[in-house]
This record gives C-alpha cells, sequence and structure tokens, in this order.
C-alpha cells in the first residue's frame, strides 16, 4: 500500500496537516474548479472547519496530502442545510444520526491505466466504510459533480439522486445531491477495489 489514511477530528490534527489539506481544498475548488469558496491566501476554509468535524486525509509515500473528505453528522448544521439547501426540492432535509454528509472531497492521485478510481480514492472510500461500520452510519449525503457520481458509479459505488435530482450548477460545475447507502454492494464493491491495489502492490 502505497497510501497513508488519516482519520481523526479537527481538533486532533496538527496544525501542520490541516494546512496541507486546506492548501489542497484551495488548488482544487478555488483554482481547477472556479468554486465561489472562502479563501485565506492560499487555503480554502469555511465555517464548517470551524466546527471540529472529522477529517479523512490521504497522503503518499513522500508525504504530499493528495486527499481528502470531510464528514459532518446530520443532526449538526451541515452544508446541504445551510449552504446548498436548494438542491433538496421538496425532499425533506435529513436529520437523523445515522445519515452523515460528505463535503470538500478532493484527489489530485492519478488512477494507472485500467482503472475507474485512484489508489487514493479507493483508500478513502474504505476509511469511510470503516468509519461507518464503527458508527452505525447507515448512508451519506454528498453534493457532487456529475463527474464524481459517473466514476463512483462506475466502478460500482451504490449512489441514488435525490432532492432535485437533475443536476444544477454550483460554480462552473453541474452538481447533484446523492445518498450513498452503507449497504452490502456498497461494503462489497469497497472490498474488492481495495483488493485490486493490494494485488498490484503484491505484483510490484
Amino acid at each position: 500500500m502505497s497510501i497513508n489514511i488519516i482519520n481523526a477530528k479537527r481538533n486532533k490534527m496538527p496544525a501542520s496537516l490541516l494546512r496541507g489539506m486546506y492548501h489542497l481544498r484551495h488548488k482544487v475548488f478555488n483554482k481547477r474548479l472556479h468554486w465561489e469558496v472562502q479563501d485565506f491566501g492560499d487555503l480554502e476554509i469555511d465555517q464548517f472547519d470551524y466546527r471540529n468535524p472529522d477529517y479523512i486525509i490521504a497522503k503518499d509515500l513522500t508525504e504530499k496530502i493528495i486527499g481528502c473528505w470531510r464528514l459532518i453528522p446530520t443532526v449538526e448544521n451541515y452544508m446541504l442545510e445551510e449552504v446548498f439547501n436548494f438542491m433538496l426540492g421538496n425532499y425533506p432535509l435529513p436529520k437523523d444520526e445515522t445519515i452523515w454528509e460528505l463535503s470538500r472531497f478532493a484527489v489530485i492521485d492519478k488512477k494507472p491505466v485500467g482503472h475507474t478510481l485512484s489508489e487514493a480514492t479507493v483508500f478513502m472510500i474504505k476509511e469511510i466504510m470503516d468509519f461507518a461500520l464503527k458508527k452505525n452510519i447507515s448512508g451519506y449525503l454528498a453534493v457532487t459533480s456529475v463527474g464524481v457520481e459517473r466514476l463512483m458509479k462506475s466502478a460500482g459505488i451504490p449512489m441514488e439522486r435525490i432532492g432535485n435530482k437533475k443536476p444544477l450548477m454550483i460554480g462552473n460545475v453541474k452538481s447533484v445531491l446523492c445518498l450513498i447507502p452503507v449497504n452490502e454492494q456498497f461494503i462489497d464493491t469497497t472490498n474488492s477495489l481495495i483488493q485490486e491495489y493490494v494485488s498490484l502492490d503484491v505484483a510490484a
């Protein structure tokens, strides 16, 4: 395995690690996607980062941060509720201790030929699976681009559009609101994706 995964609450992470993650987010959301995000120099930080969320961070063998995700329980205030509520349509706002929100997904790891998802993405998916099983989470909400939705579904990750269902523009990106159930398909697919990369490491 050439990916190191860190999962912890904000107040348990060293400042240098947080800064590296916020810098990655700036590169992805500001520079690449041109979203209207809150930037502080070369760091992207919003109000939800100050509420002590859980983070997943991926680092490569050189200790470079190449991926991240943020996790917030829907029983607390979260992005869909405060920022992206227009994505809901007539769908009721989830406030359920078994449903968490995934946000600020960013990755710069390149996928090998023949693979749908990069190694960092796969190992971060495994981490949200393990996190869900530990916390009794039944599903994740995510406002994501149709491109990411397409990649995830083509890899076998179950994703159901909810709310408006039709893509809406967030900045320059066509985006959808999805529910990712932590079910048998999600678990089996994640384990299969992990095994593919483990096999690559063994072959190398």
